[in-house]
């Protein structure tokens, strides 16, 4: 064996082990740098962001909420999920939290970012914050819970009745069109809606290239809102059980007494929202809008009751209203369109109105409402051309 060689070489042997040890060292330094990297490159499952305006008289149900969907979360079996909730409470600034869970199971929410003193429902605002979050929170599905008071798509105090279409931020209000703006185009794989009277054919057909579907109630949502504990691992899913949701939020109402068993709930599927207008406008221009402002309302299941008791509702059931104006056969292929829309819904027997402080009966119920245009309110009738709605079923 000559001196060159590795073995009887000390020298060149101590050389080898160091470029050996250096190489490895390097190595076990890159890797792990590379995988950090790579795990935060790659999505999530699912970025589901709850947006609260609670600057009103729900405040006292914020926490209750907050503590409800980290129960939720605990009960979630695989949560490789990005939980964001911005919450923006009376007397309080805003703060978006983020809700973890850890390997032992135990659940926790940290503020991750805070806010001064702003208008939640403004759509300025609110497009930002989503836009934040979605864009800090890359994922395969995005959701987004929407939880505030709201009266479908009326404009604000219309007829001395404080309404909004969505949020009450200290008096400040959103309406649908400025809802609609602030959402991002096909931004989410679903909305839901913790707020009343938002499953309405005008409502769902202003967001319909927001996202892919819609869970909302045609009626009012009681203040306690939806049982989050339970419909929050339902909506973690692999796929989010939106069905279930629904199915869910029934039976935590229906299984109530007194004035809190009451609930009408449905799911919509977007993607036919553009049929339900081509039907409808073909209905409406036979039957005639002179004919439409004399259809005697009286015998017509209403899904609200913001008016005095001697007052007529706006808020109609759809199939209801439609089988009172259409043909035999344009009926049937309206119900067809239909069941492709809302495909699934729940009522209870009948629902509370706030402003009575009573049950009204819930005998019909298509799952989405519908405003009948009325002469006798051309403000209001106004205000409905700037609806997109409007635009497909009647211009």
């Amino acid at each position: 064996m000559n001196k060159s060689s590795f073995p009887g070489n000390p020298d060149i042997s101590l050389v080898i082990k160091a470029v050996i040890c250096f190489i490895v060292s390097t190595v076990c330094l890159i890797l792990p740098a590379c995988s950090e990297e790579k795990d935060a490159e790659t999505p999530a499952r699912q970025t589901l962001l709850v947006y609260l305006i609670g600057d009103n008289d729900l405040y006292p149900y914020l926490n209750e909420n907050l503590d409800a969907i980290e129960e939720g979360v605990k009960n979630t079996d695989d949560f490789s999920c990005n939980l964001l909730i911005y919450i923006d409470s009376y007397r309080e600034l805003p703060y978006l939290y983020k809700i973890e869970k850890d390997k032992h199971g135990n659940v926790s929410s940290h503020i991750i970012k805070e806010y001064p003193e702003q208008n939640s429902a403004d759509k300025e605002i609110m497009s930002a914050i989503i836009q934040d979050v979605l864009g800090s929170y890359p994922a395969e599905q995005t959701g987004l819970i929407l939880g505030s008071h709201a009266t479908s798509w009326f404009p604000q105090d219309f007829l001395t009745i404080t309404s909004r279409s969505f949020g009450d931020d200290n008096g400040a209000v959103m309406e649908i069109d400025e809802l609609a703006e602030a959402l991002p185009e096909n931004g989410f794989d679903y909305i839901l809606f913790d707020a009343c009277y938002m499953a309405n054919a005008e409502c769902v057909y202003e967001l319909r290239n927001k996202t892919d579907y819609i869970v909302a109630s045609s009626s009012e949502i009681m203040d306690i809102g939806f049982p989050y504990s339970d419909i929050i691992p339902l909506l973690l899913e692999q796929q989010p059980q939106l069905e279930a949701v629904a199915n869910t939020y029934y039976s935590f109402y229906n299984q109530k007494r007194g004035l809190y068993k009451s609930a009408s709930i449905s799911v919509v599927n977007t993607a036919h929202l553009d049929e339900l207008a081509s039907i409808m406008r073909e209905i409406t221009t036979d039957f005639g809008i002179e004919n439409i402002y004399n259809l005697p309302k009286e015998d017509l299941q209403f899904l609200e009751k913001l008016l005095p008791e001697n007052k007529p509702a706006f808020l109609y059931d759809l199939e209801d209203y439609v089988s009172n104006i259409a043909t035999d056969e344009q009926y049937s292929r309206f119900n067809k369109v239909l069941e492709n829309v809302v495909e699934v819904k729940y009522n209870t027997p009948s629902v509370f109105y706030g402003n009575h402080q009573c049950h009204y009966p819930l005998d019909k119920y298509s799952g989405l409402s519908i405003y009948i245009p009325q002469k006798e309110y051309p403000e209001l009738d106004d205000w409905y051309t700037r609806l997109q709605w409007w635009h497909s079923v009647y211009e």
